[in-house]
C-alpha cells in the first residue's frame, strides 16, 4: 500500500488518500470511531503498537455480532462514492476452509464476503448490486500465519448521509467453525508518544524514545527539548521510533518536549526523567526444554543432543580466546544430559564432563521443567535424583536450578531443592496477563 497524501484532521473527521487495489487512488474516511457491540479481544494487528483490541466475530452459530460506528461523512460529498477504511484481520493460515460473513450498513444487509484458507487470496474484493464494495488488503501476518491489514468500504453517495456516521455490522454465518474476522478499535490519526529509557548513552546522555504514528508521504517531525535543543526526524508511513538524547539526571527531574508536524502540535508536555539505576545483567545462553509444543519428544531429544555436541565443538574452538570471549553453554534440564550420556561414546562423555567441571558447560539440578503444583510433596524430593547421580559418578555438585515457561511454583519446591543441595533457583514463569512476557527472578532459597 502507498499512501499518497497528507491527512486532514478535526475532532471527529479524518481523511486521507490511498492507492488501493481495484479502487485506485481514493480519498477515505476513518471507518472506525467507536464500538457499539461485540466481543473484545486483545490481539496483534497491522499496527501492533496502537491497534491492540479488536471486535471479534466467528463463523460458529450465526449469532456472533460485532457492530461499530464510523467517523462522520463529509458535510459536502463530492463524486459518486464515499470511502471508509479501518484496520482488519481474518483467519487464513489457521483456517480450514472458506468462511462467510455478512456485512450490514445501518441494519441493512448489503453483501456477504468470504475469507479464504492458506492465503489463497491475500487481497480480495466483494461487491453488491448497487456498487457497494468491500476490499481487504493484507499487509502483515501474525505468529499463527493469519492475515492482517486494512479494509476499504466503497459506498454510493446516495447511501451516505452528509455529516453523519454509518453503523456497520458484521456477522459470521453458521458454519460450525471457530474461524474469525476482526475489526480493530482504532482510529487513524497522527500520534506521538514519549518514553524515557533507563540507560546512559556513550555520550553521557539519557535517551527518550519518540514513537511516531504517521500516515501519508514522508514528512518532517520537529522535536523541541526545553525550548532549546531542536531535532528534526523524517517519519515514514506507519510506526517510527527515534532516540532523543537529553541531559542525564542524578535526581528526578523533567524536560519539556514539544513535537510538531507542520503547524499541528502532536505533543507538548513535561516528561519525568529518573536517574539511571546501575544494574549488572547476566545472560544465560541456553535452549529451552519444551516437549510437545513445537516438536514431539524424539525430535526434541535430537535437537538437545546436537546442541551439546555443537557446544563442545565451540568450546574447543574458542579455548584460546580471551576468557570473556570463550563459548559457554547452559543445559536447562538434566533430562537432556541423561539421554546424551546414554548415547555418548566414552570420548564424548569425557569431553562433556571436562567441560562441566571447568565451567564451560553449566547444568541445572532439575530433571525437567516440572509443573510443581501437580506433584505430591514426596515426589518433589526426587526432582534432583539425577543431579545426585552425577555427583556420585563424576563428582559434579550442582548448586543451582532453573524452571522456565510454566505458570508458577508450589512452596514445597523450596524445601525439595534445599534438601537436594540446591542453593539458587532461577524462575522464569509465564506472565498470565494480556501480553506474554517472561519475568525472571533469582531466589536464594537457603
Amino acid at each position: 500500500m502507498t499512501l499518497l497524501a497528507l491527512f486532514l484532521f478535526t475532532t471527529n473527521y479524518c481523511s486521507a488518500q490511498a492507492d488501493v487495489p481495484w479502487f485506485g487512488q481514493i480519498d477515505w474516511i476513518n471507518g472506525f470511531a467507536h464500538e457499539l457491540t461485540g466481543e473484545n479481544l486483545s490481539y496483534f494487528s497491522a499496527f501492533p503498537d496502537y491497534a491492540t483490541t479488536s471486535l471479534l466475530t466467528r463463523t460458529t452459530d450465526g449469532k456472533k455480532i460485532i457492530e461499530w460506528e464510523t467517523a462522520p461523512a463529509p458535510e459536502k460529498i463530492k463524486g459518486p462514492y464515499v470511502y471508509f477504511s479501518w484496520v482488519a484481520a481474518h483467519s487464513s493460515g489457521t483456517s480450514k476452509g472458506e468462511r462467510n460473513f455478512d456485512l450490514y450498513i445501518d441494519d441493512e444487509k448489503v453483501l456477504t464476503f468470504t475469507t479464504y484458507p492458506a492465503h489463497q487470496h491475500p487481497n480480495w474484493i466483494f461487491t453488491a448490486p448497487d456498487s457497494t464494495a468491500l476490499i481487504f488488503q493484507q499487509t502483515k501476518r501474525d505468529g499463527a500465519n493469519d492475515a492482517h491489514g486494512l479494509a476499504y468500504l466503497r459506498l454510493p453517495a446516495a447511501r451516505v448521509k452528509p455529516g453523519k456516521p454509518l453503523k456497520l455490522k458484521v456477522i459470521g454465518q453458521a458454519q460450525n467453525s471457530n474461524d474469525w474476522y476482526m475489526t480493530f478499535k482504532f482510529s487513524f490519526e497522527e500520534k506521538a508518544d514519549i518514553e524515557p529509557m533507563p540507560f546512559i548513552l556513550k555520550n553521557g546522555k539519557q535517551p527518550v524514545v519518540l514513537t511516531a504514528l504517521h500516515f501519508g508521504k514522508p514528512s518532517p517531525f520537529h522535536v523541541l527539548v526545553n525550548n532549546k535543543e531542536d531535532y528534526t526526524f523524517t517519519v515514514q508511513n506507519g510506526v517510527n521510533h527515534f532516540d532523543i538524547p537529553v541531559a542525564a539526571v542524578k535526581q528526578p527531574d523533567s524536560v519539556l518536549i514539544k513535537v510538531t508536524v507542520g503547524k499541528k502540535v502532536l505533543l507538548d508536555k513535561y516528561v519525568q526523567i529518573k536517574p539511571v539505576t546501575y544494574r549488572e545483567l547476566d545472560f544465560i545462553h541456553h535452549s529451552h526444554t519444551d516437549i510437545g509444543y513445537s516438536h514431539l519428544q524424539p525430535e526434541v531429544l535430537k535437537i538437545h543432543i546436537k546442541n551439546i555436541d555443537d557446544a563442545l565443538q565451540m568450546i574447543e574452538a574458542t579455548r584460546d580466546y580471551p576468557e570473556e570471549a570463550r563459548f559457554k553453554w547452559n543445559v536447562e534440564s538434566l533430562w537432556a544430559v541423561e539421554n546424551y550420556m546414554k548415547q555418548a561414546t566414552a570420548q564424548q562423555k569425557e569431553r562433556f564432563i571436562k567441560a562441566v567441571k571447568e565451567g564451560s558447560i553449566c547444568l541445572s539440578a532439575l530433571y525437567a521443567n516440572i509443573l510443581t503444583g501437580l506433584s505430591l510433596p514426596e515426589e518433589t524430593f526426587h526432582y534432583t535424583d539425577y543431579a545426585q547421580q552425577l555427583n556420585k559418578e563424576y563428582g559434579i555438585s550442582l548448586k543451582s536450578a532453573m524452571i522456565s515457561n510454566i505458570p508458577g511454583y508450589a512452596w514445597t519446591t523450596v524445601t525439595a531443592l534445599s534438601h537436594g543441595g540446591v542453593k539458587y533457583f532461577s524462575s522464569g514463569p509465564n506472565y498470565m496477563g494480556e501480553t506474554h512476557l517472561l519475568w525472571v527472578t533469582v531466589w536464594d532459597i537457603l
